[in-house]
């Protein structure tokens, strides 16, 4: 009966060590992760009524569907559920989220042409006339 104590005592130490460990690794992530927020792309994949599902192609290599409230993409882009699929826009995220409830999606607006694109979009506005494609040659 008297080894039964000295057990217990290094059990407890073991787990002691343990722990500290694992603090010490999580920190240590922790101290390299990507900035909190980070303004990236994203594409309108469906609409619904309540929620719009978008693919954020930096999280996850866009293999995950992120809901949007439908309210928080029509207050900022000032677009119709009409308009929405398929529209290219950005967003700031965490992109070290795990999980879709992490990423903390804010400031979302319409995506801007650029340079690269060469002059694939036309207009790149809030108005409600349709975009304009470049001329089939």
């Amino acid at each position: 009966m008297g080894a039964a104590p000295e057990n217990t005592a290094t059990t407890e130490q073991a787990r002691a060590e343990l722990g500290a460990q694992l603090l010490d690794d999580y920190e240590a992530r922790v101290s390299v992760r990507l900035p909190r927020h980070t303004r990236t792309a994203a594409r309108v994949h469906k609409v619904q009524a309540t929620a719009a599902f978008v693919v954020i192609p930096a999280w996850r290599r866009g293999a995950i569907l992120a809901r949007v409230d439908i309210r928080e993409l029509i207050t900022a882009t000032g677009l119709i559920h009409q308009q929405m699929k398929g529209r290219e826009l950005t967003v700031e995220v965490r992109l070290d989220a795990l999980l879709e409830e992490e990423l903390d999606a804010r400031g979302w607006q319409l995506a801007r042409p650029s340079s690269v694109d060469s002059g694939s979009w036309r207009r790149a506005d809030t108005s409600s006339e349709p975009l304009s494609w470049p001329e089939s040659a």
